[in-house]
């Protein structure tokens, strides 16, 4: 990332060159701006890269692995669990995009988020674990019977099923 990649004001947001040789436009939240510019404040970045390596020079992908994989066993030491995940800027990117997923976020919006440009990527790209798949099923039933008496749920076994199963779509 490049400094003058960067706007601030109505659109918090920096532009980046990724994978497949491809521009994508990141979101950026209010807490995230106030850290980068901070950051550029303390080291004097107005333009160039972001980032840079002791030797000054434009960090790497491996560099930013490196880093995250040395922070991560630094945690590891305070938080046990954290000893036998794996970590990689990759998983974080997933998991961003699970959490979005679990908290209410629609697929097109999480797709934009990623820079997909089709839905199927985006699917495949999410992992739900079975304990946020029976949330979300507890969760759709809610929506489903809310307004359906016990007494018309447990007659399954009425002649007039179809009658009734239309009944529950208003």
């Amino acid at each position: 990332m490049n400094m003058e990649d960067f706007s601030f004001g109505k659109e918090n947001s920096v532009v980046i060159f990724g994978k497949g040789s491809k521009y994508r436009r990141i979101y950026l939240t209010k807490h995230t701006v106030k850290l980068i510019k901070e950051y550029s404040q303390k080291f004097n970045l107005e333009n160039g890269a972001m980032f840079k390596n002791r030797c000054g020079y434009r960090i790497s992908d491996s560099g930013i692995d490196y880093i995250l994989k040395k922070y991560a066993e630094t945690a590891s030491k305070k938080q046990k669990t954290l000893g036998n995940k794996k970590v990689s800027p990759h998983i974080l990117r997933r998991s961003k995009a699970t959490y979005m997923l679990l908290n209410g976020a629609s697929l097109p919006v999480i797709q934009r988020f990623l820079g997909h440009e089709s839905i199927q990527t985006t699917e495949g790209y999410l992992d739900i674990g079975s304990e946020a798949m029976i949330k979300a099923v507890e969760e759709a039933g809610k929506l489903i019977f809310k307004d359906t008496s016990e007494e018309m749920v447990s007659s399954w076994k009425d002649p007039d099923i179809l009658k009734r199963l239309k009944g529950m779509v208003k």
